[in-house]
């Protein structure tokens, strides 16, 4: 932290990765611990994290952490703070990152973010299928001839030597990454996958932040994160209104003023957006304050809002009709706690594309059946 404080932190890409504990009566996911490294493999931050939450499961086994641990650590918010100063503007490596962004509960622009666990380039080199789930344990053994994680996970151990995978095909992947449109910003990787055909098929869930413009801090976009139909972040920006931001709405958006530096304009962003969900199934939770903010509409036959259609709702055993917040039905379908402090509009995007999935089935055979029977009517 004093360097970063200092403005001698070093150039270039760093990496992180995280240790877990379980909270509460359900043990969920809580950070344990946090280490990152820079391109050289220095360790520049690794702390011990203290939950808000009780303990109520180490996993020492995999996490490393015990109970005398404990004694040593700094709370869950200062962690967080100091993690996200960091990361700010760097590209950040790590090894299936979204669990990690979703414990720190930050996320980073997806332009800056390299994910050995997802990328074609790690793969391709160790010999995997493209579509295979690929853990950091069978990489370092396949490219480094390492054999780790065979007792206790140590995030300085896991996130050196996932820079050490990166370090081996950087030069490709950061060269792809280079010759992108320019018009991609820090926007990830949906309009260069669409402008050339491989833009995968099947729904994709969006979620927007706002801030509050005027003198009447009306409503404006902040932030837009789209995610793919299996949670990969393939969109993600941040907007500059039109209009001057007079609240920032950090307590719930996650945006302060320090972000707007890496903001493209709104025109931009919902041009962008446009081409990303046009003639696709797009899932969302409250969907249509979304589409306001962005100026956009979309045909009511390709809307999938989980915070007005029952299906979710009756699963979760709640009542059908009426608004529900997307922080209950995390809870009650995913034993999830989200939206615990500032808001992740990836996070809400993937959460509200997993619930969509839990009942796909019934919700588009419905559809399905309701599209049958209006043709017969008209005919």
């Amino acid at each position: 932290m004093s360097e970063i404080q200092s403005g001698v932190f070093p150039d270039g890409p760093i990496a992180l990765d995280c240790e877990m504990v379980g909270v509460g009566p359900r043990r969920q996911n809580a950070l344990g611990r946090v280490s990152i490294v820079d391109y050289n493999g220095r360790v520049v931050y690794d702390v011990i994290s203290k939950p808000e939450e009780e303990i109520t499961d180490f996993r020492t086994r995999w996490s490393g952490i015990t109970r005398p641990d404990m004694r040593r650590a700094i709370s869950f918010a200062t962690v967080r703070e100091e993690v996200r100063a960091i990361i700010e503007g760097r590209i950040l490596v790590g090894h299936a990152i979204e669990n990690d962004f979703r414990v720190l509960h930050i996320s980073h622009p997806a332009i800056l973010t390299r994910d050995t666990s997802t990328s074609k380039y790690t793969k391709f080199e160790a010999g995997f299928s493209d579509v295979e789930q690929v853990s950091l344990k069978r990489l370092a053994k396949a490219l480094l001839n390492l054999d780790i994680q065979t007792k206790a996970h140590d995030s300085v151990e896991d996130a050196r030597v996932t820079l050490a995978v990166y370090k081996l095909v950087e030069a490709q992947w950061e060269e792809e990454i280079k010759n992108l449109p320019r018009v991609i910003g820090n926007s990830g990787a949906a309009l260069s996958e669409i402008q050339s055909g491989v833009f995968p098929d099947g729904p994709i869930a969006l979620d927007c932040e706002m801030v509050g413009v005027g003198p009447r801090r009306q409503n404006a976009l902040g932030r837009v994160s789209i995610v793919d139909y299996n949670g990969r972040v393939v969109y993600d920006v941040i907007s500059k209104p039109e209009e001057e931001i007079t609240d920032f709405r950090t307590q719930w958006s996650g945006i302060r003023e320090s972000t707007m530096h890496r903001a493209i304009p709104f025109a931009l962003v919902k041009d962008q957006v446009r081409m990303v969900v046009k003639d696709r199934v797009v899932v969302g939770h409250a969907l249509k304050n979304d589409l306001k903010v962005l100026g956009l509409d979309h045909p009511a036959d390709l809307r999938r809002d989980t915070g007005t259609a029952p299906y979710a709702k009756r699963k979760a055993g709640l009542p059908p009709k009426g608004p529900i917040a997307l922080r209950r039905l995390a809870h009650a379908l995913l034993s999830l706690k989200i939206q615990t402090a500032e808001h992740s509009s990836i996070e809400d995007a993937s959460v509200t594309m997993a619930i969509y999935k839990l009942v796909e089935k019934e919700w588009e055979e419905d559809i399905l059946r309701q599209s049958v029977k209006n043709r017969r009517r008209q005919l």
